[in-house]
Formats: C-alpha cells, structure tokens, sequence
C-alpha cells in the first residue's frame, strides 16, 4: 500500500452555477407576476356585500364569477333593477387594471378583464339590461404626480352580450363590440 493522495473530483464552475440559478428565478419570477395580474391566481375567497339570501342565484353566480377571476382588483360591482323592463337588470362594475411589465401586456390585461366580466354575465344567466365596465389605473402627468382615473369605460346591451360566439370571440374586439366606449389613447 502507497502513501499516493487520491484525485478529488473537479468542482463545477460556481459562478455558471448562480448564472444558471439567478436566469431560472427571474424567469419563474415573471411568468408568476404575469399570471397574478391577469387573475389567473385570485383569490375565490372574497365576500359580496350582500348574503346569497338577499339576492337571486344568476346575480350571486355572476358576483362570485368576476370576483374569482379578477379577485381584489374588483373594486365595485352593482347590480340595479331596470327602470323600464323590471325583469331586467343594469350592472355596474369597476375594477383596477393590473400594472405588468410593458404597456402591451397592461392593456392586453384589460382587455382580457372586460372579456372576463362579460364572459361572466353570459355565463351567470343573469338578464342584462345594459352592463357598464369602468377600470381604473394610475396615470402620470407632465410634473410626475400620479392619480388613478377611469382609463375605459365600456357599455353593452344585454342583447350585444347575447350575440357573442364565446368560441369566437377574441380579446381585442371587447372595445369594437361595445355599444358605447370611451377609452384612454394609453389604452387603445
């Protein structure tokens, strides 16, 4: 038996190794801020104001659909008895558009949370008279102060919502098929 040293195997490259770790984290970091803006991950948890008992079922389904998806960004959601046709319904809400990563990816986002909310009311059954979607998202001005406004505010009958090919439908036509809408230029 010699007194030979054994060969101690190479150690890998350290500095590719955090390379490899910190590309991998980022990655993972961005496509989990990107779904959470777009309400894949919201929370289903949160409460109306009114109990289920106070309301009818298609109202409560339509409430909890747009509160799961869009989750806390949802900021009010009304629904009002017609003045005209009391059978049906006029349906407000407003919500606040994710911020994301790049202009396109925000107003992508918003269109997809309108496509959402109006998803929602063809699904619920609920009889819409007129739904009204108004989301809020901070704008700058020329000095730097920054504030949230109503960035779109779309309407649509009932009897739009009704036309609507759901296998069809794609996410930049939200605004073309409204009955009436007033978008901001940032979000065009």
């Amino acid at each position: 038996m010699t007194n030979e040293p054994t060969p101690t195997p190479e150690k890998p490259d350290e500095s590719s190794l955090g390379w490899i770790l910190g590309i991998g984290g980022s990655t993972l970091a961005i496509v989990l801020i990107v779904l959470f803006s777009m309400g894949e991950f919201s929370s289903p948890t949160r409460s109306s104001s009114s109990t289920a008992s106070d309301i009818d079922p298609a109202e409560q389904k339509f409430r909890d659909l747009v509160e799961y998806k869009l989750g806390d960004n949802v900021r009010l959601i009304m629904v009002t008895d017609d003045t005209k046709a009391k059978e049906k319904k006029n349906v407000h809400v407003s919500f606040d558009i994710g911020d994301n990563l790049t202009t396109g990816m925000i107003q992508l986002g918003a269109r997809a949370d309108i496509k959402t909310i109006l998803k929602a009311a063809a699904d619920s059954g609920l009889a819409i008279n007129e739904l009204t979607v108004e989301g809020e998202f901070p704008m700058t001005d020329a000095y730097g102060s920054s504030t949230k406004k109503v960035v779109v505010d779309v309407m649509y009958l009932g009897s739009t919502i009704e036309r609507i090919d759901w296998n069809g439908f794609l996410t930049d036509n939200v605004y073309k098929v409204a009955d009436k809408a007033t978008v901001h230029p940032s979000f065009r």
